[in-house]
Order: structure tokens, then C-alpha cells, then sequence
């Protein structure tokens, strides 16, 4: 631990602040540390690039990225994303580019859509073990990695394609430079620049709050702490702000000339309107309040059920003097600004995931403090994952000694919207193929806790750090084979494998339904899509320049087209078929399905078209 005095442009003059270096490791423990680095740096490669391979693209932001990268590699322009043909104007490109350009190494495919997503979120955790470094030392960067990557909800979210992990990577990055220039004050305005290029990078990936988030973190933190104002003048150089421009507003400036309006639209209705839930037309269903605080406690088990002496810890660092204020309002000012403005906001699951890097070195600091802590603090979350283990062995009996054969009973796709309606929606059948899954996780709770008691009764808390993360690798490989096994739910693939079997070159595809549901259409299916029950104002294109309205066909519109010549597909939830027989007069043959993806059927008008047996959804 070293301190050095604030008079320069670090801080108040005379201030002593200390820089954060809780592990000092053992040199009996140094081996131990070493070996456990290396063992789970290759297993996050493997588990996260491993998994990359499946499942098929989902609906939703993954056929929406995947789709607008394949759209914009096939038409060999790098500037606007379009999907089925439409400007996509949403989201800035940097996620689309990264997807081009794998998919131009390694073809149109789902690990050539998914690879710079793995990439992004090694990034991410590369970068949090800087943070963690830069804040508390080698043994803080490690464990604030590891708490990280083994969470549950990191690994569901970063095995989507969404630009949260890019997001969080260079917001992550952004922290470090804020936190490096402190530690450094006599590079700092070099850090402060790296910072600003993080920001625009940051902002490339997702919006303005990638620049937005840092800066309401500082300004939280100089109102707690108005002494450190000074040093944050420094952050408001040109040579910083002038690299931010030259990364964000070429493309911008691209799109307003060619599109006149966009930019209010982008950064007003769009940006704006969904951090104040103000965007017209919605276009999502926000999250309840109190799912949305419960289960960021869930997405970051385990490191979540040793938050307690994560808390204790953080007291006793600060009292010890091990642990500097800048450190603690910063951090917290981090996490609370991001987390409150996205209370307040549209409200998704992952909103908060850019700053969940600071929880996870405030969660890092049991295992890498160094200060005394009680045993039992440690055994007790412990003891609850041994017993999780043994209930999940019991429930994964009564799951598979459950009555009603395959028949799987699922909840239409749009009340599927969320991470926790998508659970709940499907019958206890539906979880049958997932014993085995449930069964090796349960195994590796128990094996990983029991190894973790061991080593703590030993004394070790740092091995018994490395197992608690160890035993992740299990649940997250199932949670990834749990993707493949219901990709039928969640994409179109099947349908759209089935139209591209089928259909004559002149046949039109149309989907019954918003756009965003059947996204995956945009990646797998070989021709544009036609819209039914959807509204062409949701998005800026449409509404504004009136590009791509066609492909919104009203009822009536529709009724003629099944009717008239030509083949027709149609897409529909089969809660919906009673609907589509009166309003188009089925025949006995055009009620067959054609193909089923989950609780989505594939409809033709015409009789030649070969039929599948339909005997209701099966897994």
C-alpha cells in the first residue's frame, strides 16, 4: 500500500489519499493463484467462444443485429443497417461491423454472428480485472473477473448477440482511465483522453449513454465529494473531447445528410424517449419494479449470496484506511446513476449490465481483502448452495417423474418478452430434456461447495474463491446447451428453412405480428417479409420517409392476397388460427401446417405444397 499527497492536479492540496492494494498473496498461495488464473482464463475462452456455435439465431435483438449485418455484408455497404430491406436506425454501427466483419471471415453462419459477441464480452472481463487492479490490486482484478464471469445472468445475456457487452466493455474502460488518472496524476490528461475514446466508443456500440453513464457517475461523485471537483477539470480537455467527436460524429453526420430528420429522431424520440419510458410508439413492455430489483440479485449469484461480507469487508477496508474515498463514492456513484436511470427508463432486464462491473469489485473484495472476516460468513452461502444442489437433485426427479408425456404447452412469443415470462411460460413438460442439465449443475453445486468449505476450513480463502467460481462452469455450459435445446421457441429457423424448401420464386412470406418477433427471418429466410397486425409507425423509416411501408399489408390487404394468385406463407401463433380460419375461409388443407417453430405455425394457400403431420407442439 502506498500514499502520496493530492497536490498536484490529482486532488485537493494536502489531501493523502491511499490506493487500494487489499491482497497481498501468500507466497505459499502464489502457485495456487497462478495456476488458478491460467485455468480459468482458458475455461472463459472455451465456455464463452465454445458456445458460440449455438443455438440458432433468436428473435428479438439477435436476428436484429445478425440480419442487418448480413443485409449490409451482402449489399457491400458499411453505413446503413437495414433490416428486410429497411433502415434500421436504432442503434449506431459499431455492433453491425464487428458482426460483418467475422461473418466475412468466417461466412454467414450463427458462430460468425456470435463470435465478436464472445469477444466483446473476454473484453469486458479483461477489462474489469484492470479496474480491479487499478483499485485494490492483482488479487482484487482476479476475483472481481471471476465474480463477474461466473454470474448467471452475465453468461444468459452475453450469449445473446446485444450491444451490452461492447457497451460495458468500454464503459468498464472508461472507469479505469477515470481511476488511473486518479492513481496517476501526472499522466492524467493522457488518461482522461483514453477516457474520451472509450466514451465514443462506448457510444458507437449503443447510444449517447455510453458517454452519458461516466459522466453522471463524476457528477454524482463531485457532489459528494466537492473537493475532488478540481481534479475532474482535467477530464474537460479538447484533446479528449475533439477524439470523442472524431469517433462518433462522421457516421452520424453520414446518416442526417442522407436521411434529413434521423438524428432528431435517433437521439430524441429513440435515446431520450426510452431512458424517460417517453418513446412513441412504445415498442416494449417494461419490466415490473419489483422483478427488476429482485433479479439483479439472481444475475449475479453466486458472488450475490456473499454480499453480506461483501458489505463487511467494505466497511473494515475503509477503516483500516485500505480503501480510499475517491474509490468508494466513485464506485458507487457508478452503479447507483446507472442503476436509477434505468429504473426509471424502459425498463429491460439488461439495462443495468454496463455497470455491473462495479458490483462486481465491490463483490471481489471478501475474497481478496485481506482483513479479518468471520468464518461463518463464508460457510453459511455455502451451506445454501451445497443444499440448492441436493433440492435441484429432488426436483429434477419430480420433473422428469411428471405426468403428460411429450406434449409441451408454451405461452405465445410476445408474452415471452422478458427473462423471467420466458420461464414462466412453459408447462412443466417442457423442462423434461433439462433434467440432465439440472442434474450436473445440482452434482457441481454440491461437489464446488463442499471443496469451497474444505479450503476455508484450511484457511485458504483465495482457493476457496477460485472453487465457488469453478463450479460455474458447469450450470454455464447448461445454460448454453438449454439455448439449443429450446431455439425452437425463440427463433424462426424451422419456418424459414421451410419456406426457403417450398416456395416458387414469386411467393410472398408474411408474418402475423411486430417485426422484432420475428426477427430471425432476417438471417435465415432468402426473401423480404411481409407484415400483418403490425404497426408501420414503430419505427423512423417508415413512419417518417415512408421506406419500406409497403411490407405492412392491412387485414383486408392480406385476405386478398391468400385469396389471388400466387403462393402465400403465412406465420401465425396457433392460439391465432381460429382468427385466420374466419377471416380467410380455410380449407381442410390450408389448415395443415406446413412447418411449426414452438408455438408458431407455418400456413400456405396452396394445396400442392406439401404437409407435415401436426400433432401439437413436441420437444
Amino acid at each position: 500500500m502506498r500514499g502520496h499527497k493530492g497536490s498536484g492536479p490529482a486532488g485537493v492540496a494536502g489531501e493523502v489519499f491511499i490506493t487500494m492494494n487489499l491482497v497481498e498473496i501468500p507466497p505459499a498461495h502464489r502457485r495456487t493463484g497462478n495456476f488458478g488464473l491460467a485455468v480459468i482464463a482458458a475455461v472463459a475462452i472455451v465456455l464463452y467462444v465454445g458456445a458460440s456455435f449455438g443455438p440458432a439465431i433468436y428473435d428479438e435483438t439477435e436476428g436484429q443485429y445478425s440480419g442487418a449485418a448480413k443485409e449490409m455484408l451482402a449489399r457491400g455497404d458499411w453505413l446503413v443497417p437495414t433490416n428486410n430491406g429497411v433502415p434500421r436506425f436504432q442503434k449506431p454501427p459499431l455492433v453491425y461491423w464487428a458482426i460483418m466483419a467475422s461473418m466475412s471471415v468466417l461466412g454467414v453462419n450463427e458462430f460468425g454472428a456470435r463470435l465478436p459477441n464472445a469477444l466483446a464480452t473476454l473484453g469486458w472481463l479483461w477489462a474489469t480485472y484492470l479496474l480491479g487492479a487499478r483499485i485494490g490490486g492483482r488479487g482484487l482484478g482476479l476475483f472481481s473477473a471471476l465474480c463477474l464471469g461466473s454470474a448467471c445472468g452475465f453468461f444468459v445475456f452475453c450469449h445473446l448477440i446485444m450491444p451490452e457487452p461492447y457497451l460495458a466493455c468500454f464503459v468498464t474502460l472508461t472507469m479505469w482511465c477515470f481511476f488511473s488518472a486518479w492513481a496517476r496524476p501526472e499522466s492524467a490528461g493522457r488518461w482522461f483522453a483514453w477516457a474520451w475514446l472509450f466514451m465514443g466508443l462506448a457510444t458507437m456500440s449503443k447510444g449517447i449513454h455510453g458517454a452519458v453513464y461516466p459522466l453522471v457517475a463524476v457528477g454524482a461523485s463531485v457532489a459528494l465529494r466537492p473537493r475532488h471537483a478540481r481534479f475532474w477539470l482535467g477530464l474537460l480537455s479538447w484533446r479528449g473531447v475533439l477524439l470523442f467527436a472524431l469517433v462518433v460524429v462522421p457516421w452520424y453526420a453520414a446518416l442526417e445528410s442522407r436521411y434529413p430528420g434521423f438524428a432528431w429522431d435517433h437521439f430524441v424520440n429513440e435515446q431520450l424517449g426510452h431512458s424517460l419510458n417517453k418513446r412513441w410508439p412504445p415498442t416494449s413492455n417494461q419490466v415490473s419494479p419489483v422483478v427488476f430489483v429482485v433479479q439483479h440479485f439472481f444475475f449475479l449469484v453466486p458472488a450475490a449470496l456473499f454480499a453480506p461480507m461483501a458489505w463487511l469487508a467494505w466497511r473494515r477496508c475503509e477503516h483500516a484506511r485500505r480503501l480510499d474515498g475517491f474509490s468508494k463514492h466513485l464506485l458507487g456513484c457508478w452503479f447507483l446513476a446507472t442503476f436509477v436511470t434505468s429504473f426509471v427508463s424502459a425498463r429491460q432486464d439488461y439495462y443495468t449490465m454496463s455497470a455491473w462491473s462495479a458490483a462486481a469489485v465491490w463483490l471481489a473484495l471478501p475474497w481478496a481483502s485481506p482483513v479479518a472476516l468471520p468464518r461463518r460468513g463464508f460457510v453459511i452461502p455455502l451451506l445454501f448452495l451445497i443444499g440448492a444442489g441436493a433440492l435441484g437433485l429432488v426436483a429434477a426427479h419430480v420433473i422428469s417423474a411428471a405426468p403428460g408425456g411429450d406434449s409441451v404447452h408454451a405461452v405465445p412469443m410476445v408474452e415471452r418478452d422478458h427473462l423471467w415470462t420466458a420461464i414462466q411460460g412453459f408447462s412443466m413438460n417442457a423442462w423434461k430434456r433439462f433434467v440432465p442439465l439440472l442434474q450436473g449443475t445440482s452434482v457441481s453445486f454440491v461437489i464446488g461447495g463442499g471443496v469451497a468449505v474444505a479450503w476455508l476450513w484450511r484457511g485458504n480463502r483465495m482457493a476457496a474463491g477460485l472453487a465457488v467460481a469453478g463450479m460455474m462452469a458447469v450450470p454455464l455450459l447448461a445454460a448454453a446447451r438449454g439455448f439449443c435445446l429450446k431455439e425452437n421457441y425463440f427463433s424462426l429457423v424451422s419456418v424459414a428453412r421451410d419456406i426457403n424448401r417450398v416456395a416458387d420464386a414469386g411467393a410472398i412470406a408474411v408474418y402475423h405480428g411486430e417485426p422484432n418477433l420475428a426477427s430471425s427471418l432476417f438471417f435465415y429466410l432468402g426473401r423480404r417479409v411481409h407484415w400483418v397486425g403490425a404497426r408501420p409507425n414503430a419505427d423512423f423509416a417508415p413512419r417518417t420517409l415512408g421506406v419500406g411501408r409497403e411490407l405492412y399489408l392491412s387485414d383486408e390487404q392480406f385476405v386478398s392476397r391468400w385469396t389471388g394468385p400466387g403462393q402465400v406463407f403465412l406465420m401465425t401463433e396457433e392460439s391465432c388460427l381460429g382468427e385466420w380460419e374466419s377471416k380467410l375461409g380455410l380449407s381442410a388443407i390450408q389448415r395443415q401446417p406446413v412447418g411449426r417453430s414452438g408455438t408458431r405455425v407455418l400456413l400456405c394457400n396452396d394445396p400442392r405444397v406439401g404437409r407435415r403431420p401436426d400433432v401439437g407442439a413436441r420437444e
